[in-house]
């Protein structure tokens, strides 16, 4: 893996940011570490260790995934970013469960401040302690207004994310059960451009409506200003790999929210939006195809 490594420091001179990327083909432990252990904003990603909490205390009993869940008005009323809970009505009552998947699959940092005040924010950082990611945790909830938006969010590393991923594909977060049922809602995540975005098109769009593509991916992404971030298990007829891909200092900024909290449309072109993405297919040749240089676009 030293041509990989080579190529991820030449794309990394040419991208205003800094990148940390940690990739591992699950079969025989062929490993990617490239500043994977530098500190990074950890943005939404990190609501993957809001889930694993989630997942420990239902084990412990605490409360079930089924219980209702009832949107806090403080909530819809002082949180912005991504999801769809904040266009609707105070009051809505959907289960832990659904909470779960809105934070998940469209990144709803209303959900996952709803979580966070179930589980409670000390609680998450324990479990990130827990699980070895020794440079992760939050200092507060996910976009405020007002003092709280002041704060820093948090800290964390590519490393780290392969640490939980790899947990997860071995069934040791919580237990192999809840593992399991962790990685089925992350496969519904809505946002996996980062990772899939150049892969070859064949082998990521299912030939009818009703089948699966044939590389799936469990991941969870997130985005802040100059940040952008992306982890999960690629999943593939050769081979599962963990994929850990991490950017910060970018300084186009065209993707992010603005510091107003109003929202800006992401730029498909934006450079933090494809430099994950060449490096996602980087690793991929290497992995399942055994080449070191991505095959040209």
């Amino acid at each position: 893996m030293k041509d990989v490594v080579k190529i991820l420091s030449r794309i990394d001179a040419e991208f205003s940011g800094d990148l940390g990327v940690y990739a591992k083909r699950m079969d025989t432990g062929e490993t990617v570490n490239y500043r994977a252990a530098e500190a990074n904003p950890p943005a939404s990603t990190v609501k993957a260790v809001v889930l694993a909490e989630v997942f420990r205390q239902v084990g412990e009993g605490h409360f079930d995934l089924d219980d209702p869940n009832q949107l806090a008005p403080e909530n819809v009323e002082r949180t912005f970013g991504s999801g769809v809970l904040r266009d609707l009505a105070p009051g809505l009552t959907l289960s832990v469960r659904d909470m779960c998947t809105l934070m998940m699959a469209v990144s709803d940092n209303v959900a996952t401040n709803q979580m966070i005040q179930l589980v409670g924010l000390d609680e998450v950082n324990q479990m990130a302690a827990r699980l070895g990611m020794k440079s992760t945790y939050i200092n507060r909830a996910m976009i405020h207004v007002g003092e709280e938006a002041e704060i820093p969010f948090g800290e964390t590393s590519a490393l780290d994310f392969g640490v939980l991923f790899e947990a997860l594909y071995r069934g040791e977060v919580v237990s192999a059960a809840a593992s399991r049922e962790m990685l089925e809602i992350m496969l519904k995540n809505h946002y996996k451009t980062d990772i899939l975005r150049y892969l070859p098109p064949d082998l990521i769009r299912p030939d009818s409506p009703a089948s699966e593509p044939i590389v799936r991916v469990a991941s969870k992404s997130g985005t802040t200003t100059g940040v952008k971030c992306s982890a999960g298990i690629v999943y593939s007829p050769r081979c599962d790999c963990v994929i850990s891909l991490f950017s910060r200092n970018c300084t186009d900024r065209m993707s992010v929210v603005d510091e107003d909290c109003s929202d800006r449309p992401p730029t498909v072109d934006n450079e933090n939006q494809l430099v994950l993405p060449r490096v996602s297919r980087l690793l991929f040749d290497a992995f399942h195809l055994g080449t070191a240089e991505p095959e040209p676009r």
